[in-house]
């Protein structure tokens, strides 16, 4: 059985912390941390998994690959600047650009032939079709004719 990821509820730590902190703490905070990749949202429906993820600006289809490896969603590709600034210029920077390789871990098995994927006003939105996960498989085996073995020993 897979084990189900550990989700906090960032929403009740954002709200403890902005009561203890102050409301610019979490300005503060975003800035010192660095992006390492587009933000998304993942939910799970009775049937279908869903990622969300921003990638605002992608003008061609060759710049975001989505691919599933084992019970991961692999999403990689680059998200380009639409306009001319040198990060010295910079006061504030939250919106990611550049190489990004983000990969999901999945709550449930998914068919790997009913994956679609449609970008829409800066959106990417991938689902994928949940499958029950076979637990346990009986494989049924056969005794071959051991005719020609000296000791009636054979081995596998």
């Amino acid at each position: 059985m897979r084990r189900k990821p550990v989700h906090f509820n960032w929403k009740t730590i954002k709200n403890q912390a902005g009561d203890l902190l102050g409301s610019e703490f979490w300005e503060d905070l975003v800035g010192a941390i660095p992006s390492f990749g587009p933000r998304l949202d993942a939910y799970e429906t009775e049937h279908q998994i869903v990622v969300v993820v921003e990638v605002p600006g992608i003008d061609r289809p060759d710049l975001i690959q989505v691919k599933l490896k084992g019970n991961r969603l692999v999403i990689q590709g680059t998200i380009q600047r639409n306009y001319v600034v040198e990060e010295k210029d910079l006061f504030q920077s939250e919106r990611f650009s550049g190489s990004f390789k983000r990969e999901i871990a999945l709550p449930s098995a998914v068919d790997p032939h009913s994956i679609s994927a449609q970008y829409v006003n800066g959106l990417l939105r991938v689902t994928l079709v949940k499958v029950e996960e076979v637990e346990e498989v009986s494989i049924d085996y056969f005794e071959e004719d051991r005719k020609g073995s000296d000791n009636g020993s054979y081995s596998l």
